[in-house]
C-alpha cells in the first residue's frame, strides 16, 4: 500500500488543463474517486494516461484510480 501526500481543496473552482498534443506533459490534480471527497494528489499527466505523482509514484490512469487513505477500505 502506498500512502500519498494528500491536499484538500474544492473541486468546484479547479479547471482541468487540456492536453493539446498526445505527447505533452501537463500538471494536474488527481482527486479521490469517493463522492464528495476533496482530497487530491498533484502530479504530471503524460502520454497515454501515464501519471507521476509529486512523490515519484507512477500510475496508468487508463486502468487505475486514486482513492485517499480515508476511503480506500470503504471502496473495496
Amino acid at each position: 500500500m502506498i500512502e500519498h501526500i494528500g491536499h484538500k481543496n474544492s473541486r468546484k473552482n479547479y479547471k482541468k488543463p487540456e492536453q493539446k498534443y498526445a505527447n505533452s506533459v501537463i500538471n494536474v490534480r488527481l482527486y479521490c474517486q469517493h463522492r464528495g471527497c476533496n482530497t487530491y494528489v498533484k502530479g504530471k499527466l503524460g502520454y497515454n494516461g501515464s501519471f507521476i505523482t509529486e512523490d515519484g509514484d507512477f500510475a496508468d490512469l487508463r486502468n487505475q484510480e486514486f482513492t485517499c487513505t480515508k476511503h480506500e477500505l470503504k471502496s473495496k
